[in-house]
């Protein structure tokens, strides 16, 4: 068979997918929601003030070396919903790459990937069928967050906050479709099923130290392209009226495309290893 994708295959992934997805989507939930409630209660605790002064007192050298002088004022509605939206990202980030990294070694276990080949299915189409069960199980818990960000926004008369949150989403999902890609060619390498929540965890971590590093440190600023998560934080959107780079979010899906790509080589190359 020549088909590069398997609705037989993508059907059976979806469904068992969907207990995954309402667990993650009910962590998020409540991530989100905590994170609202605790900036509320920061607010009303005063201390947004507080470290604004201890900021201010700091030397001028030292701040302009961390970028402290070009923090936003705590408090405002602004920094708030990108600081929410940022935890958002980060659970988001994580659960692309588990998923990613999840998909072809839960295959192997349970038997699917042998079933696969032996209906004739190619390695490409494989691949590119768990891609896509997992893009749109990404899109579902995208787009319940989404109408519950909404929902806060508008209960809290905050419509002017409803472009940044649409944006963000956006820049969510493309950074979320990059890591996923990321997680499916490590999948290729895993030996051990239990280790794939660990993994995920450690390439977010590694990618977001790596990106924190280059971007506060002029040196090192090619470090930056290991962690693409800071080029499309909500918080730029929401508190330094970034615009949506297009062009970026086009090289993007064209790095997770290669991803995906080198994926099937890698299975293919294995197969033919073991043969």
């Amino acid at each position: 068979m020549n088909s590069v994708f398997s609705p037989h295959l993508f059907e059976y992934n979806l469904r068992g997918r969907v207990k995954g997805l309402a667990i993650w989507f009910l962590s998020a939930s409540c991530a989100l929601a905590f994170m609202v409630l605790l900036t509320s209660l920061i607010i009303k605790s005063g201390m947004p003030d507080f470290v604004g002064e201890m900021l201010t007192a700091l030397p001028d050298e030292l701040s302009q070396n961390f970028k402290i002088d070009a923090l936003p004022s705590f408090g405002d509605y602004r920094v708030d919903l990108g600081l929410c939206l940022q935890a958002l990202m980060i659970v988001g980030s994580v659960y692309a790459c588990y998923l990613g990294i999840s998909s072809i070694k839960t295959s192997e276990d349970d038997g699917t990937l042998v079933f696969a080949y032996s209906q004739g299915l190619s390695r490409v189409c494989i691949v590119i069928t768990h891609y896509i069960v997992c893009a749109v199980v990404l899109i579902l818990f995208n787009a319940g967050l989404f109408c519950l960000s909404m929902w806060i926004g508008l209960s809290n008369h905050v419509h002017e906050l409803l472009t940044i949150i649409m944006h963000s989403f956006i820049a969510m999902l493309i950074i979320e479709l990059l890591y996923m890609a990321v997680g499916i060619l490590i999948s290729t390498f895993m030996k051990d099923i239990t280790r794939c929540a660990s993994t995920a965890m450690g390439v977010f971590l590694f990618t977001f130290f790596m990106g924190t590093l280059g971007y506060y440190t002029d040196s090192l600023s090619f470090l930056k392209i290991l962690g693409p998560y800071h080029y499309y934080s909500p918080y730029m959107f929401s508190t330094l009226n970034a615009e949506f780079d297009t062009s970026r979010a086009v090289l993007t899906v064209l790095a997770a495309i290669i991803f995906v790509a080198l994926a099937a080589l890698r299975l293919l190359r294995r197969d033919l290893i073991e043969e």
